[in-house]
């Protein structure tokens, strides 16, 4: 058996590593540490984790910032359409209003001129629009 030792101080505490090569040649290697390497490792370990942990709560808290805003951002959308769709049947609604008003007065000035069977056209031709299909 070959044996091969390394050590080495560091920080505050001794860390060694023993190396054994088992076999001729068989490639089948043992490591071995001190217990003080090995609460080393523990502590890095432990560290790691709690990193590994933060970045993903950290992950998740951006994730559902993005989702809120995106859902923020898509109910603006929303209501941006229904005003734009409200806005349409305001004008649809104004142009009937504007166009009613100006039957009456026509009507209204036929009568007071006394042209009944004139009246009379006008309001069948009003009814003969009114009875045709809108085309949307």
């Amino acid at each position: 058996m070959t044996q091969l030792a390394i050590g080495f101080q560091g920080s505050s505490k001794n860390f060694g590593l023993h190396i054994h090569f088992y076999g001729c040649g068989t490639g089948i290697i043992y490591l071995k540490l001190h217990n003080s390497c090995i609460e080393d490792e523990i502590e890095i370990i432990n560290t790691l984790d709690i990193l590994l942990t933060l970045s993903i709560l950290i992950s998740f808290y951006i994730l559902w910032r993005i989702l809120r805003v995106a859902g923020r951002e898509a109910a603006i959308t929303a209501q941006e359409q229904m005003a734009l769709e409200m806005q349409d049947r305001i004008y649809a609604i104004r142009s009937q209003r504007h166009d009613f008003i100006n039957h009456i007065q026509i009507l209204s000035a036929l009568l007071e001129e006394k042209n009944i069977q004139e009246a009379e056209i006008y309001i069948n031709n009003i009814k003969r629009d009114l009875d045709r299909p809108v085309n949307c």
